[in-house]
């Protein structure tokens, strides 16, 4: 059986797994590029002599291969911010603060502060952000939300830690 023949009997399998990755922010498209590289590899290595359906035996190669490569690609987006992506991050006049005035945690990173710098304080929108950085809208968006999560985690914990004294001035 041809490739084209073969892909085209068992996509439908491929889409279905990679559906389940529509939320990890890497392009449905590459997802599937990569579950058909599963679905190949398990072809490749199928003995039809065992008693098992072929769909059976490629599930768990193309939801291997999938599940890697959205992995990879959701933490690619800090692992390869390269030097003039950084020179557009504000300095830090001290830990915590940039010179703006913002307080922004220590926990957070200088992409992550310098995103949430122009969102909230230049007030540009994502798109401009993203060209600015060199980035991708969807990116930008994905930072910002993990920065503000990290903020809610942080500010969840010290308020668990330290907790508001009322009634005492």
């Amino acid at each position: 059986m041809k490739n084209d023949e073969f892909i085209n009997q068992y996509i439908a399998l491929v889409k279905s797994i990679a559906g389940k990755y529509n939320k990890s922010g890497v392009p449905f498209g590459d997802l599937v590029q990569e579950g058909l590289l599963g679905l190949l590899h398990a072809k490749k290595n199928y003995n039809s002599k065992q008693n098992t359906l072929f769909s059976t035996y490629a599930y768990p190669w193309i939801h291997k291969r999938i599940r890697e490569y959205a992995k990879k690609e959701s933490t690619r987006g800090f692992a390869e911010l390269d030097e003039n992506i950084l020179e557009n991050t504000p300095e830090q006049a001290s830990p915590g603060t940039d010179e703006t005035g913002i307080n922004l945690p220590d926990s957070l990173n200088q992409i992550e502060k310098t995103i949430l710098k122009h969102l909230f304080e230049d007030r540009m929108p994502l798109d401009k952000i993203a060209l600015l950085l060199g980035l991708k809208r969807e990116r930008v968006r994905q930072i910002k939300q993990k920065a503000l999560r990290k903020m809610k985690i942080n500010n969840n914990l010290t308020q668990s830690l330290y907790p508001l004294k009322t009634g005492t001035v």
